[in-house]
This record gives C-alpha cells, structure tokens and sequence, in this order.
C-alpha cells in the first residue's frame, strides 16, 4: 500500500528523496514530463493546483511503500 506522508514531506518534492531512500521498498521515478502527459489525457482533471503538484509534490518522483497484512498475517 501506498504509504501517506505529512504535508510537509508531500510537497518537498526531490528533497525528500534521502528521507525516503531510508524507507524498506521505495520506488524512485523523476518524469515530472510523464506525469503531465498522463494527466494532460484526463484535461478536465489538469487544473491549476494539480500542476503545482506535478511539480511540488514527492509523489512525482518517490513513491515509498507499506506491506499489507492479510488476515492479521505478516
């Protein structure tokens, strides 16, 4: 699963790439230009603020993940 971060690491972008880097599974993948074209297919979807978080946000270059437990097994 996905894992949420605060507000403060949401929107530091590439800076938050060391933090992250420390992290068990972490998924690492700067195309800030894909991203814009993925979101550029669903235009009523690309509005302002989602280009400031095209640009601002973690989620465009590192994704850090958790391990789900299935039925209370790890």
């Amino acid at each position: 699963m996905l894992e949420t971060t605060n507000i403060v690491r949401k929107y530091a972008g590439v800076l938050d790439v060391p933090l992250s880097s420390l992290s068990r599974v972490a998924f690492f993948a700067f195309e800030p230009l894909r991203v814009y074209r993925a979101m550029q297919a669903h235009a009523s979807q690309l509005v302002w603020f989602r280009k400031l978080f095209i640009v601002f946000s973690r989620y465009t270059c590192v994704n850090t993940f958790q391990a789900l437990s299935v039925g209370g097994n790890r």
